[in-house]
């Protein structure tokens, strides 16, 4: 009867640790989004780099079809147009899913769009 109790206890104070913790290698819980703090760790990455690390499903596209890049609004290309970038001249990165992305800009955008915010 003993061990029964010390093993729920057990299992209780797991499961509040576990559900305390929370972070996956980023202080960001939202995985469609990398903030200046995320990146701190690689500062010395071109952004293109860090997120390969960090984020690996959004450079992957969808149906053949890769991610579109927006720096500060504007269209700048692919994903390679990340490595002209620093990761430390980033403010805010954020993933837009492909089928979010056709519906705010259209049918070409179908492997997604990461948007990117620079300081």
């Amino acid at each position: 009867m003993r061990i029964v109790r010390f093993a729920v206890l057990g299992l209780v104070l797991l499961g509040a640790a576990c559900a305390s913790g929370g972070g996956g290698g980023s202080s960001s819980s939202d995985r469609y989004l990398l903030t200046a703090e995320d990146l701190v760790p690689y500062a010395t990455y071109n952004l293109y780099d860090a997120v390969a690390r960090l984020r690996r499903f959004w450079l992957q596209g969808s149906g053949g079809r890769s991610p579109r890049v927006f720096v500060n609004g504007a269209e700048v290309g692919g994903g390679p147009a990340m490595e002209d970038y620093g990761s430390d001249q980033v403010a805010e990165i954020r993933f837009i899913r492909p089928t979010d992305a056709m519906t705010q800009f259209g049918p070409d955008y179908a492997g997604g769009v990461i948007q990117v915010r620079l300081r």
